[in-house]
C-alpha cells in the first residue's frame, strides 16, 4: 500500500473513532455522572445502615458491663463522722470494666456473633473504593482516547492530506498503538466496574430489610 493511501486509511480510521467517542462516548459518560453519583450515594447509605447495626449490637453487648459502673459513684467502706449523708473516711470507686477479662470476653463474644455483617461491611467498603477508582480511570480513558483521536485525525489530515508532507507507514501504524491501549483500558475498566458492582449488589440484596 502506497503512502497516500495509507495516510487516507489512517485518517479515516482515526476520524471514525473520534466521531464515535465524541458523538457517543463523551456525552454518554457525561450524562452518567448523575447515575454514578446516585450509585455512590446508595452504597454509602448501605454502609451507614450496616455500620449502625454493628454499633448497635456492640452497644448492647457492652451495656451490661458499663451499667454496673454507676457513673463511678463512691462506695463507702468505713464511715467517718455521723453526718447525713455520712462522711467517708475511706471509700473506693467501682473499677472500670475497660481492660478487664469480662470486657475482653464481651468483645470476643460480639465479634463471634457478628462476623457476617462485619465481613460484609469490609467487602462493600473495599468494593466501593475500587469501583470509584475504576470509574475515574474509565472516565479519564475516554477523555484521553477522544483527545488522541482528534490529534491523530487532525495531524494526518493537515500534514498528510492537505500539506502533502511525508507521513511514513510506520508513523501511521504506530499511531494506532495508543488507540488500542486506550480501548483495552476502557474494556478492562468496564469489566472491573461490573465485578465490583456485583459484590456490592450481592451484599445489598442481603440487607434489603434494613
Amino acid at each position: 500500500m502506497d503512502a497516500p493511501n495509507l495516510v487516507a486509511l489512517g485518517l479515516t480510521a482515526h476520524g471514525a473513532v473520534a466521531l464515535v467517542v465524541l458523538g457517543g462516548g463523551l456525552p454518554r459518560y457525561s450524562e452518567r455522572a448523575d447515575v454514578h453519583a446516585k450509585a455512590v450515594q446508595e452504597t454509602e447509605d448501605l454502609l451507614l445502615k450496616i455500620g449502625l447495626r454493628i454499633t448497635s449490637r456492640l452497644e448492647d453487648a457492652l451495656s451490661e458491663l458499663f451499667r454496673e459502673d454507676e457513673a463511678g459513684a463512691p462506695t463507702i467502706i468505713i464511715g467517718g463522722e455521723a453526718t447525713e449523708p455520712p462522711t467517708p473516711s475511706y471509700s473506693e470507686r467501682v473499677a472500670s470494666p475497660l481492660g478487664s477479662d469480662r470486657f475482653r470476653e464481651a468483645v470476643r463474644g460480639f465479634m463471634e456473633s457478628n462476623l457476617e455483617p462485619i465481613i460484609h461491611y469490609k467487602a462493600i467498603s473495599d468494593a466501593h473504593d475500587k469501583w470509584c477508582r475504576w470509574a475515574q480511570g474509565r472516565r479519564w480513558g475516554v477523555y484521553l482516547l477522544a483527545l488522541w483521536e482528534v490529534l491523530c485525525a487532525g495531524t494526518l489530515g493537515v500534514l498528510g492530506s492537505i500539506a502533502g508532507w511525508g507521513v511514513t507507514e510506520r508513523q501511521v501504524v504506530w499511531s494506532f498503538f495508543p488507540t488500542s491501549a486506550l480501548v483495552l483500558w476502557f474494556f478492562m475498566s468496564e469489566f472491573m466496574l461490573i465485578r465490583q458492582q456485583d459484590v456490592i449488589d450481592d451484599r445489598r440484596n442481603r440487607y434489603k430489610g434494613l
